[in-house]
C-alpha cells in the first residue's frame, strides 16, 4: 500500500455517522477500534460504517492470517503508527474484529478516522 486516493462510493450518511463509538480508550496509551472486514475484494478500500464498525474491503483471503495482517497494516497506516503497534485482540477468525493500537489517543485516532470517513479513501 503506497498511499490512498479518493473513493467516491462512501455514502453521505456514513460520513455523518458517530464514529466515536467505534474508537475506545483502552488505557496505557492505546485505543481499540471496531472493524468489519470483507476479504477477497478486488482492491483495498474503506467502505463505510457497518453496524457500529469501520468496514473495509481487503484483497487478502481469510486464510493463514493474511486478512488479519492486512487489516492491521491498513489501520496502522491510517493512524500513522508502526504495524507492530496494531494488534487484533478479538475476532481473529471472524469478520468482526477489535484492534488495539498503541501510541494513539482517542482524539488522534478519531481525527484520522474522520479523514477517511469524510473523504472515502481507497488504497492504491
Amino acid at each position: 500500500m503506497s498511499g490512498w486516493e479518493r473513493q467516491s462510493s462512501v455514502k453521505e450518511n456514513d460520513k455523518k455517522s458517530d464514529y466515536c463509538e467505534i474508537i475506545r480508550d483502552s488505557g496505557k496509551g492505546s485505543v481499540t477500534i471496531k472493524v468489519f472486514i470483507q476479504p477477497r475484494a478486488s482492491r483495498n478500500r474503506f467502505v463505510g460504517i457497518h453496524g457500529g464498525e469501520l468496514k473495509f474491503a481487503i484483497t487478502a483471503p481469510p486464510v493463514e492470517n493474511a486478512a488479519n495482517k492486512m487489516i492491521c497494516r491498513i489501520i496502522a497506516e491510517i493512524l500513522s503508527v508502526p504495524m507492530s503497534n496494531a494488534e487484533i485482540i478479538s475476532g481473529t477468525s471472524s469478520r468482526h474484529k477489535l484492534i488495539s493500537v498503541k501510541g494513539r489517543t482517542v482524539m488522534e485516532a478519531s481525527a484520522s478516522i474522520e479523514k477517511i470517513i469524510s473523504a472515502g479513501w481507497v488504497s492504491q
